[in-house]
């Protein structure tokens, strides 16, 4: 409930491939249909949802653990990360950051619904933390058969 009101979001509770699953916002319910439908297509093997937590980064950083929204299988048996924001902060960026420089092997993936207002600078630091930014799904998605409310 807190969630909701800091940031504005709206839950999101429902069954998707059989999977009941109570989504924390709106754009990780519509990034999950999107999966969904790749994964219908045969472009990725499966999604889940919070499936992993990064841990056990060095004591004197200030992120203790990260859970990614997606853990996404490509048809290759190789995994990426999707990361959905309405929002960013610098202490994302340090969350993002940090897993790179500890796991260097992991793609992230980071996933903006609209245009975000950040800097150039934000940016900068997105392209060389994350293996990709989508810095306008919804216009991405405007063909798929999702729910763009």
């Amino acid at each position: 409930m807190a969630i909701t009101y800091k940031y504005g979001n709206v839950p999101v509770n429902t069954i998707i491939n059989g999977r009941r699953i109570k989504f924390k916002s709106k754009l990780e319910y519509r990034w999950a249909q999107h999966l969904e439908f790749m994964r219908q297509l045969g472009e990725i093997t499966d999604w889940f949802y919070e499936f992993h937590t990064f841990r056990d980064f060095p004591e004197n950083q200030p992120v203790k653990e990260y859970t990614p929204d997606f853990l996404v299988r490509l048809q290759d048996n190789s995994f990426e990360y999707h990361e959905t924001k309405g929002k960013l902060s610098g202490f994302d960026i340090k969350k993002f950051k940090l897993v790179l420089m500890e796991r260097p092997y992991v793609k992230l993936i980071v996933i903006f619904w609209g245009s975000p207002k950040i800097s150039a600078h934000r940016k900068d630091q997105l392209d060389r933390f994350c293996h990709r930014v989508i810095y306008n799904a919804r216009q991405m998605l405007k063909n798929e058969p999702i729910d763009m409310s």
